[in-house]
């Protein structure tokens, strides 16, 4: 069920309840009793959790293996947008693989971009500003050297259908530089531009009067323009959207959610680390009248973070007045199929969807 909440196991590490059963099965008697044992606490807490990140994540950091392919030399390699090319080459603890920085994280392959001048506007990016820690734990930084500023993404191999998408997130989103931005979205990397994509947004966009939270949906194609009742039509040079934007008064621990189902999508903020809605928080439904509206493709999912409002001249970078702001570490990203049908396209294990060094023990690496 999506609605499931946290347990931890004996190991400390946080566990669905929906994967309690399983586990029961797996481990035998003997673990099925210290299972049952700990179960009875069913959510992390800030205070819980200041001080010991360990207790979050995979037990160990998947292996990546050593480079497989040798990159050419050129601005971009391989069949992706962005390389891990001769000017970029991958940060510590990724691989370069099929022309990309990858790296494993949460049980799924990701592509790191990394590259200069390469958007949104003329945002350089480095590998060297993501990694994944011991315990599990990816940790996303803007680093400044003179007046350029490097920001951090990475997209995922795998094109996910209808669920529900969460980030257990640590991090100062209500009050670091306005001008930074961390983005949780689902986007159609191969459809066009300003269409096809869900997003969590954190920024205040230059502005320290605007709330720094965001939802924001852009149409599929062919959809009429127009927003549901309490969102707000917003149009720039990407195109048309619809966003609805809040306060965020949960402090440095938060949950972000959303759930994509076909002709709605539902948004939540949590304070705190939680896989239910026992916590305070702030929803939105995004349901409009004309259901075309909402996206019904597989799509990439994307983390960001990066600083908006750069200079129109490259290689100045960094948004004037801008101060670096803290690393954000995500401590989990889980997803949580829809039941019923996928979405045409969803086809695991297909060409560029993994990459050597595949840990078997992740059979959600696809």
């Amino acid at each position: 069920m999506l609605g499931s909440a946290v347990a931890a196991d004996p190991r400390g590490l946080p566990v669905r309840r929906d994967e309690v059963s399983s586990g029961l099965l797996a481990t035998g008697a003997f673990g099925a009793l210290l299972l049952l044992a700990v179960v009875a606490r069913a959510t992390l807490t800030p205070s819980a959790l200041a001080g010991r990140p360990s207790a979050l994540g995979p037990r160990a950091l998947p292996k990546v293996l050593a480079p497989v392919l040798t990159p050419n030399g050129s601005r971009t390699c391989g069949h992706r947008a962005q390389g891990c090319c001769a000017h970029a080459q991958c940060g510590s603890g990724l691989a370069c693989d099929a022309g990309t920085c990858a790296l494993f994280f949460s049980g799924y392959a990701w592509d790191v971009k990394a590259g200069t001048d390469l958007g949104p506007g003329h945002t350089d990016w480095s590998s060297n500003n993501v990694r994944v820690d011991a315990a599990g734990a990816l940790h996303l930084g803007i680093t400044r050297v003179g007046n350029t500023c490097y920001s951090a993404e990475l997209s995922s191999r795998r094109r996910f259908s209808f669920g529900r998408f969460q980030w257990w997130v640590e991090g100062p989103i209500s009050s670091f530089d306005p001008k930074a931005v961390l983005g949780l979205f689902l986007i159609d990397d191969r459809g066009p531009k300003g269409k096809n994509e869900i997003d969590i947004e954190y920024s205040r966009w230059g502005n320290l009067l605007s709330p720094p939270g965001n939802f924001v949906v852009w149409p599929a194609p062919g959809a009429a323009e127009g927003c549901p009742t309490g969102w707000r039509l917003t149009i720039d040079p990407g195109g048309w959207h619809c966003k609805f934007s809040f306060p965020t008064p949960f402090g440095r621990y938060t949950t972000q959610r959303f759930t994509w189902s076909r002709g709605n999508i539902s948004f939540d903020e949590l304070g705190g680390f939680y896989a239910d809605q026992s916590s305070a928080m702030i929803s939105r439904a995004f349901a409009p009248a004309d259901r075309r509206f909402v996206p019904a493709k597989t799509m990439n999912l994307h983390i960001s973070y990066w600083a908006w409002g750069e200079p129109d001249t490259h290689p100045v970078t960094c948004p004037p007045n801008f101060t670096t702001p803290p690393e954000i570490i995500i401590h989990r990203f889980t997803y949580v199929p829809e039941s019923g049908p996928a979405l045409v396209g969803l086809a695991r294990g297909a060409a560029g969807t993994t990459f050597a060094g595949t840990n078997p023990a992740s059979p959600r690496s696809q």
